[in-house]
């Protein structure tokens, strides 16, 4: 095996251990989130959220560092996996933002427009960014974001 071969397969399997550690900070997230510990739910979330970024990153790195590493091919189904991943995090946060007093409601509009970015589809996704805008008394963008 070349060595730049081997350092592909590095790469990728760099991504793969990061999506796994990722997962991993999402359930923790959950079971807290399921036990009312909503900012330490808040907290995993967030670590998963960097393990994305850190995914990201690797995919496709910034040209200067793409001139000293090569980039790992990953595929479509990982690449997929990575943005529903991402999509569910910034939900989860929306859903544990909502819990807490004060509800920060454009923290809230930040993570629901990156789901919806992700998942034009995600129900949970349109009705908290509705919500959030409502409670901000952006009646026109809710009644958007709902519809």
């Amino acid at each position: 095996m070349a060595a730049s071969d081997f350092a592909f397969r590095m790469s990728e399997e760099n991504v793969l251990e990061k999506l796994v550690k990722a997962k991993e900070f999402k359930q923790n997230g959950n079971n807290h989130f399921k036990q009312k510990e909503v900012k330490k739910a808040i907290q995993n979330y967030h670590r998963g959220l960097m393990y994305v970024k850190g995914m990201n990153q690797d995919i496709n790195p910034t040209k200067l560092l793409s001139k000293r590493q090569s980039t790992p091919v990953v595929s479509q189904e990982v690449r997929d996996e990575i943005a529903a991943l991402s999509a569910d995090l910034h939900n989860n946060i929306a859903a544990c933002l909502l819990k807490q007093e004060p509800v920060r409601y454009e923290r809230v509009i930040e993570c629901c427009e990156e789901v919806t970015k992700l998942q034009p589809d995600n129900v949970k996704g349109w009705y908290r960014l509705g919500f959030a805008h409502f409670n901000l008394r952006n009646y026109d963008t809710a009644k958007e974001a709902v519809i």
